[in-house]
Order: structure tokens, then C-alpha cells, then sequence
């Protein structure tokens, strides 16, 4: 009986795939509901907030 290859995406397509869909959808929310909606962690836009992790 004959094995059936079957390729599978190296972890550098299914990274970038996966960079490409979260940069569509942040860029679809900030067209919805306009530019700031989404803030990453650890950056700072305007310098408003520190930029410090509390430790509970």
C-alpha cells in the first residue's frame, strides 16, 4: 500500500498567514471604530501612559 504524501506548511508560512490575517483584522477594527481603538501592549502612541508592568 502506497503512502499518500502530504505536505504541511513549514512554521514560516503558517507565522506569516497568521501576520497577515491579525494585521487585516486590526486594520478592518481601526477602519470600523477609528485609529487608537486598539492599543498593543508595551507601546506607548503619545507617551501618555508609562510604560511599566504591575505585579499584583
Amino acid at each position: 500500500m502506497a503512502k499518500e504524501s502530504v505536505e504541511t506548511p513549514n512554521a514560516a508560512e503558517v507565522n506569516a498567514a497568521k501576520l497577515k490575517a491579525l494585521q487585516a483584522t486590526l486594520d478592518k477594527i481601526e477602519k470600523d471604530f477609528g485609529k487608537g481603538t486598539i492599543m498593543k501592549l508595551g507601546i506607548s502612541q503619545n507617551g501618555m501612559f508609562p510604560l511599566f508592568q504591575a505585579v499584583p
